[in-house]
């Protein structure tokens, strides 16, 4: 399993709720009829992050959104060729491409591919789930 982290910052011209908007209601929508018509994309969710400057941290501890990114998504694949082969997708070259210019400041946008897990704690996945959908917060699509 894999699976694909993308880090986001919003375009300067744009209001952190204008981002998220776009985010959800748009782009959201694009890579699921993406997924819908080409599969191999097998989960993809969206962190909306929302510094908390009063969150009692740690000393030396910083608050705040991580690098300055307002946003970053979760992208789940079986393994490299589909991942490669998802990312090949002409949608994903031009549609997606174009979208992302629309609300995200690409030149900031950054990428890690996590393909070791290894799981400390785990919970019952459809709570996260059913909780996530609930708030908001991480709309899973």
């Amino acid at each position: 399993m894999l699976i694909v982290l993308g880090f986001y910052r919003r375009r300067p011209d744009l209001s952190i709720e204008q981002f998220r908007t776009h985010w959800r209601d748009v782009h959201g929508p694009l890579i699921k009829r993406i997924t819908d018509a080409h599969g191999l994309l097998l989960r993809y969710v969206q962190h909306h992050l929302t510094p908390d400057e009063t969150y009692p941290f740690q000393e030396g501890v910083t608050a705040g959104a991580a690098g300055g990114f307002d946003g970053f998504s979760e992208g789940w694949f079986e393994n490299e060729q589909t991942r490669d082969a998802y990312f090949a997708l002409p949608a994903m070259k031009t549609e997606t491409l174009e979208d992302e210019r629309q609300f995200i400041d690409v030149s900031a946008t950054r990428w890690v591919t996590l393909d070791s897990q290894h799981t400390i704690i785990s919970g019952p996945s459809e709570l996260l789930i059913n909780y996530a959908q609930e708030r908001q917060s991480a709309p899973v699509i």
